[in-house]
């Protein structure tokens, strides 16, 4: 039962970003605030819908590696933050991103996932295209580290779920984040 209210829940989630994806305008006269310069070409769907083998992404796994736990050269969850209005992964993340490559190379059948965010700036549209560039970042750094794109899944929530509600520069530099966490190991 809570499986398929899982599918369930992703289905919804991907007819959301699909009808926002085809209610994009070219024309728009708001201007993207946490965005701009690297924008994409709209918002691209990827990963949503049907899990393809991802399993329940509420799992909960055993301490290989352990998690997060005071470090992020850890094998388990991880957040990477990003600057304003940018995808590009910082040098001091690459580390800690080699170290997620390692396992899932070591590990095949493993799988995770890359929720990608915004802060609450800048229009609905912009923010998921921006949040999925950012998770494909993310996993762009993997691929070239060795593991096998079937490994990996790229969702973007945009600004819609805040890691905080502030109004600060601090709140809005701790919403620009990918998480990266295991499905399956």
């Amino acid at each position: 039962m809570a499986t398929l209210k899982k599918y369930v829940q992703w289905f919804s989630l991907g007819a959301t970003v699909t009808v926002l994806a085809a209610c994009s305008s070219t024309g728009s006269n708001q201007a993207p605030v946490d965005g701009g310069m690297d924008s994409g070409a709209g918002a691209k769907v990827s990963g949503l819908g049907d899990n393809g083998g991802f399993g329940d992404s509420d799992s909960k796994f055993g301490s290989a590696g352990g998690g997060l736990k005071g470090s992020n050269m850890e094998v388990g969850e991880q957040t990477y933050y990003f600057d304003f209005d940018k995808s590009a992964v910082h040098e001091a993340d690459k580390p800690s991103i080699q170290v997620q490559a390692n396992y899932l190379i070591k590990n095949p059948n493993a799988k995770l996932l890359l929720e990608g965010y915004t802060d609450p700036r800048g229009s609905r549209e912009y923010n998921i295209a921006l949040g999925e560039r950012r998770g494909n970042a993310v996993a762009d750094v993997l691929k070239a580290d060795g593991v096998n794109p079937a490994q990996v899944r790229v969702v973007s929530y945009g600004s819609e779920k805040l890691a905080s509600q502030g109004h600060t520069e601090a709140d809005y530099a701790l919403d620009r984040r990918v998480h990266l966490l295991y499905v399956e190991r």
